[in-house]
């Protein structure tokens, strides 16, 4: 999935769809409770956004982005093992 993937009317998706409403719901879980290492590296994200330029909220949703992939990645390498 790249950021320009959209889903079309009457095509199916390439990716899971509820998976990655579930991702987002877990990072925004995240985000309100402070989880230190996640919170730590939306706050980042999102200042390096807004710092280039992007609007607040256009900021928010690519530092979510930049969690969920993080979170995928420590739960694979972590399931991996």
């Amino acid at each position: 999935m790249t950021p320009e993937s959209k889903k079309k009317k009457g095509e199916k998706a390439n990716w899971n769809q509820k998976l990655k409403s579930h991702c987002y719901q877990l990072v925004d879980c995240f985000i309100k409770q402070r989880t230190p290492k996640y919170r730590e590296i939306y706050d980042k994200e999102k200042d390096k956004q807004i710092k280039n330029g992007i609007k607040k909220g256009h900021a928010h949703n690519r530092a979510i982005r930049k969690v969920a992939k993080v979170f995928l990645r420590d739960l694979f390498n972590k399931v991996r093992r």
